[in-house]
């Protein structure tokens, strides 16, 4: 999907990129170079004046009335630029199934990610916790038969709500086998698995990292009124 302007900047911000020379008149492009460069949002990794990662996002956009003679991007003379363009930061897996998560995302396997995410599709975070009886966030940490009956790490269970089902360890310290009656007890709630991110890395795609524990504060604030996040995170820039 293509990025907003505003999206374009926030992608920028997240991936480590910047402005070129650090100012952001530089950021939109000219009409006389609107064929030249992929339309909407794209990046160029260049020698200089890209901030330490040597990548600068511009934004490419050249249609109506601001344009004299517009014609239609087709994509036929880009000579440089990688699109930047973005996908549904969280997805509901296959219910019932611990490894139920679609191609491209993965289990959310840290709690306070699992409760800001779940903010984040104005889901509630499950549990009454009380000290006896009840239930809690940490499905099986009371009853740990519980474990069998939900899909494995964050899941959305039937009541709307998101809770954690961690696996318990065995004998050996290795983690359970996936559950063995979790067909009617929630889907997973999933996570994109990569981000792109140019920070200290040579790569364009890092792990999604968890949550910190000051995000989930304010996520536990606002999750009564209004989604925590709602720009989704660039998918790895493909060019067209």
């Amino acid at each position: 999907m293509e990025l907003k302007r505003s999206e374009c900047i926030e992608a920028m911000n997240e991936a480590g990129a910047a402005y070129k020379n650090g100012d952001a008149a530089e950021f939109d492009i000219e009409p006389d170079f609107y064929h030249q460069y992929p339309k909407g949002c794209f990046s160029k990794t260049e020698d200089s004046g890209c901030g330490p990662n040597n990548v600068c996002y511009y934004f490419n956009d050249c249609e109506g009335g601001q344009c004299p003679g517009f014609v239609a991007h087709d994509g036929s003379s880009i000579t440089d630029g990688n699109p930047v363009c973005k996908r549904v930061k969280i997805e509901y897996g296959t219910p019932g199934a611990s490894d139920g998560c679609p191609a491209g995302y993965d289990n959310i396997k840290d709690e306070t990610t699992c409760a800001v995410l779940a903010a984040c599709n104005k889901n509630c975070a499950g549990g009454t916790n009380a000290v006896s009886g009840g239930t809690h966030f940490e499905i099986n940490i009371v009853n740990a038969s519980r474990y069998n009956d939900h899909p494995k790490w964050c899941f959305i269970n039937t009541d709307g709500c998101a809770y954690f089902n961690r696996p318990p360890a065995t004998a050996d310290g290795a983690d359970m086998a996936d559950p063995t009656n979790s067909a009617g007890g929630g889907k997973p709630l999933c996570n994109v698995s990569t981000i792109t991110d140019y920070s200290g890395s040579t790569s364009q795609s890092v792990a999604a990292p968890p949550m910190a524990a000051a995000t989930y504060q304010a996520a536990q604030t606002a999750a009564g009124s209004a989604p925590v996040h709602t720009l989704q995170h660039p998918a790895a820039n493909v060019p067209k």
